[in-house]
């Protein structure tokens, strides 16, 4: 993952498929292997108005809620 800021925080998702990744960026990205290409790549998700320095996934690993200093809490559907 490249990312013009640091990582935050990194949370496997349940199912073990995925992982998402918080950035100083105040961007989400969720990160999955690509067996066709041998890697894995990154989608970003969405932009927070602060850093985000917390992320969590519900236990179908279809959601993700995301948390930033300032208070803000976000959670996006991040099925496949």
């Amino acid at each position: 993952l490249a990312a013009p800021r640091a990582t935050l925080c990194v949370e496997w998702a349940p199912n073990g498929e995925r992982f998402a990744v918080g950035l100083a960026s105040r961007d989400v990205a969720i990160c999955y292997y690509r067996p066709e290409l041998q890697c894995w790549v990154a989608m970003k998700v969405g932009k927070s108005k602060a850093s985000v320095v917390s992320v969590a996934w519900h236990a179908s690993s279809n959601f993700i809620a995301t948390g930033s200093p300032d208070g803000g809490c976000m959670v996006y559907d991040v099925s496949e």
